[in-house]
């Protein structure tokens, strides 16, 4: 995600002249979610850092978060071990 995050910063004005700024920010969130769902469906257990190695996540602590935040939206039924981390 540095790639993307490096990308978004230095185009961030052509995208706000064009009005998708948002829409390049909403990219990235679909982009982990539907890798999320590939993971969900492939894996039946993985530890949070293999899925942050495998989505480019920055770290274990953010990847939980977006693990969570997409069981809580129900996009991947999955439950998180929070001692082993897990899911």
């Amino acid at each position: 995600m540095e790639r993307f995050n490096a990308l978004v910063n230095r185009y961030q004005q052509m995208f706000k002249a064009d009005k998708v700024l948002s829409l390049v920010h909403r990219l990235k969130h679909t982009v982990i979610k539907f890798g999320l769902k590939k993971i969900n469906i492939s894996y039946s257990k993985i530890s949070l850092a293999d899925i942050a190695q495998k989505l480019s996540l920055e770290s274990v602590e953010e990847t939980e978060q977006m693990v969570a935040k997409a069981i809580r939206d129900g996009v991947i039924d999955a439950t998180i071990n929070h001692d082993e981390q897990f899911i």
